[in-house]
């Protein structure tokens, strides 16, 4: 029981290390995402190294591969952060940017599954207005009308 403890407390500051650290990338990457994408990427990469379940991380780098056109390196980031994260707000937004990263790919299939998806957690124009857009580049005019309504 005692070896426990003292396991758990090295492991609770190996934790805190890990998640100092990655805010110190988070915080610089930040910083630096505007001025200089490659950068950020890289110190957003340093966080999720630090700490894989960092939901910031993976949306922040996730955010700036979409920037720079990079899809199917941002899909799996919103992706990961979804498993993270806790607000469903928040898992809402991933869903709409995974449907935006399949859009832009050409899956227009997948993309409306996943502006649907953001649409259940979080009703929103702003997803509404993307499934339609979806909707109506297949041809499902009907449809698309009902997400514009």
């Amino acid at each position: 029981n005692l070896m426990r403890k003292g396991k758990q407390k090295l492991d609770n500051k190996e934790y805190n290390k890990k998640e100092k650290d990655a805010n110190k990338h988070i915080k610089e990457a930040k910083t630096l995402k505007n001025r200089d994408k490659e950068r950020a990427i890289e110190l957003y990469s340093e966080a999720i190294i630090c700490q894989p379940e960092n939901p910031v991380a993976l949306v922040e780098r996730g955010l700036l591969y979409y920037e720079i056109k990079e899809y199917a390196l941002a899909y799996p980031d919103f992706e990961s952060a979804i498993l993270y994260e806790s607000s469903d707000e928040r898992k809402a937004k991933c869903y709409h940017m995974m449907g935006k990263c399949r859009k832009m790919q050409g899956e227009p299939n997948e993309a409306e599954k996943m502006f649907k998806r953001a649409i259940d957690l979080k009703p929103s124009g702003v997803y509404y207005s993307s499934k339609a857009e979806v909707l109506e580049e297949q041809k499902k005019f009907l449809e698309a009308v009902k997400d514009y309504t």
